[in-house]
């Protein structure tokens, strides 16, 4: 995992107050992801409850995107070191439907491709996401990303 300095927590105070205080609290970003909703039941899951995103994960993941569009190399280092991308990768793919958080997943995505910190992507091509993320329910670790979508591909092919 890539160290974020104490040369750019100082470089941190040339932000805007809002940006520097997402970014020093990404730990609790962290852990808002972490809080699993209970599962309800939805018009199409046939009466039987199904697992749910929750709106705070959702609010987290905006807040994530929109720290990701800047391209800034403190603030992508900060979010390479807090582990944050490849959880919500993670949960994107946990969930089947199309949901809010799937659609902030591929925006982040696209941001971090771009992103000249390498540490910020380059995990998300190794078996568990370069953090050992196992699959839901099992020891083994997810699917490198482009075999993950490949998989997808295959689904919708079949």
């Amino acid at each position: 995992m890539i160290a974020y300095t104490m040369q750019d927590n100082a470089q941190l105070d040339d932000f805007q107050p809002h940006f520097k205080a997402v970014v020093q609290h990404l730990p609790q970003l962290q852990q808002i992801l972490q809080l699993q909703p209970a599962a309800k039941v939805h018009q199409s899951s046939s009466r039987s409850p199904q697992p749910t995103v929750g709106s705070h994960r959702v609010w987290a993941c905006g807040i994530l995107h929109m720290l990701l569009l800047h391209n800034n190399p403190i603030i992508d280092r900060a979010v390479a070191g807090a582990g944050l991308l490849p959880v919500v990768l993670a949960m994107a793919f946990q969930h089947g439907h199309c949901s809010a958080v799937q659609c902030r997943a591929v925006e982040m995505l696209r941001s971090s491709l771009r992103s000249s910190v390498q540490e910020l992507w380059q995990g998300l091509f190794t078996a568990g996401y370069g953090q050992q993320l196992q699959q839901p329910g099992s020891s083994e670790l997810l699917l490198p990303l482009h075999e993950a979508l490949v998989q997808i591909g295959r689904w919708g092919m079949a």
